[in-house]
């Protein structure tokens, strides 16, 4: 029995289904016909993707073929362009090109080409080779030096960019004596202090509970010992007994002390240096 029929019947299934699609597509398609030219320079637009310009303009002539009935006034007043930028586009309009109404560039077509003169192009020619590391500025030295003429950087730089004047940069070269030599840095060529050569001296201003503290600090600069003490006054009667308390602590070694040159650290405070100064 053959595969179309079983048990005395045809399967007309699949001609149904369709025949029936075609049927449907034919109804749904029926009044729709063939589309205009204006609708179909849409979508040839939207295939190739035209900028928002070229789009604008592409209905500028649209709406001057069908609403306005090619009235170049009603179209310019509707879209507020102006007569000569919208003739601009109609004549460079092309029906079957729309890329036609794309910006185009603005560059001339004739460009100004360099005011070559050839007794200057020679001389920077035979300068660059003789000296093929220097710049244009240095070019411009030795033109003028050796010709008593007047030459602008830009006009050196032009000669070089045309004639490809460019030059491989040297290698520097190191002698195997500088290269074998160690330098030493500059930390280990100098001396280190002791402990005690500088001191660093400062007062910090402390209030707990509504009280006023003063805190007068001492850092020497090689060791790092520090050393600080609390008092209540802010005089330099405070400091003086601070400086004997740290010169007692360092073994009477302390040679200089730095400080900010703040009203404590005078009158008594350089009494006190003065008298346990080693001189």
């Amino acid at each position: 029995m053959p595969s179309g029929i079983q048990g005395g019947r045809i399967k007309v299934v699949n001609y149904y289904i369709s025949s029936n699609m075609v049927y449907e597509n034919y109804w749904k398609n029926r009044n729709k016909g063939l589309m205009n030219k204006y609708t179909r320079w849409k979508e040839i637009a939207k295939g190739l993707k035209l900028s928002k310009e070229a789009l604008s303009r592409l209905e500028w002539i649209i709406f001057y073929e069908t609403t306005a009935k090619k009235d170049v006034s009603l179209v310019c007043r509707h879209f507020a362009i102006g007569r000569s930028t919208f003739y601009k586009w109609l004549n460079c309009f092309m029906e079957f090109n729309l890329r036609s109404l794309e910006t185009k560039s603005c560059r001339p077509k004739t460009v100004r080409s360099r005011q070559a003169i050839a007794c200057k192009d020679e001389r920077v020619i035979v300068l660059r080779k003789q000296y093929p590391y220097f710049g244009k500025k240095k070019i411009i030295v030795l033109y003028k030096r050796q010709y008593q003429e007047e030459i602008t950087d830009w006009y050196v730089q032009r000669v070089i960019e045309t004639y490809q004047l460019y030059f491989k940069k040297r290698k520097k070269q190191y002698s195997q004596r500088q290269s074998s030599r160690v330098k030493k840095k500059i930390s280990a060529c100098q001396r280190k202090p002791l402990t005690g050569f500088l001191i660093h001296l400062d007062t910090v201003v402390l209030h707990l509970g509504g009280v006023k503290r003063y805190v007068v600090t001492g850092i020497d600069e090689h060791s790092k010992i520090a050393y600080a003490r609390m008092y209540t006054s802010h005089g330099s009667n405070a400091t003086k007994d601070f400086f004997k308390r740290l010169y007692y602590l360092l073994e009477e070694k302390i040679k200089h002390v730095h400080t900010d040159n703040g009203s404590e650290f005078h009158k008594y405070f350089d009494e006190a240096l003065k008298a346990l100064s080693p001189n």
